[in-house]
């Protein structure tokens, strides 16, 4: 059964405002998701639009937001976002 992959425009530049807000390196993040710091990195610059949906929870989960706030379809509050995360032991 093949993955479910996503497709996200401009999804890469929400995770790397997201994770410098909080003073992480792509390999910080990559720990905390589970997901390779190259990986990341090429979403984050735009090389890599499309990810698996479970790429995408982790990352939300990681980050502290929903998955709506990563697609764009709600705005995401810095500071309720880190608490998300740190209430996760991601922060």
């Amino acid at each position: 059964m093949p993955a479910h992959r996503l497709g996200i425009p401009n999804v890469g530049a929400r995770i790397k405002e997201l994770r410098e807000h909080r003073g992480w390196s792509a390999s910080e993040l990559g720990k905390r998701s589970g997901i390779t710091r190259g990986t990341i990195a090429k979403i984050e610059v735009g090389i890599r639009i499309d990810m698996k949906l479970s790429q995408a929870l982790a990352l939300t989960r990681a980050l502290g937001i929903t998955v709506e706030q990563l697609v764009g379809e709600v705005d995401i509050d810095l500071a309720e976002a880190n608490e998300a995360a740190a209430d996760l032991g991601a922060g």
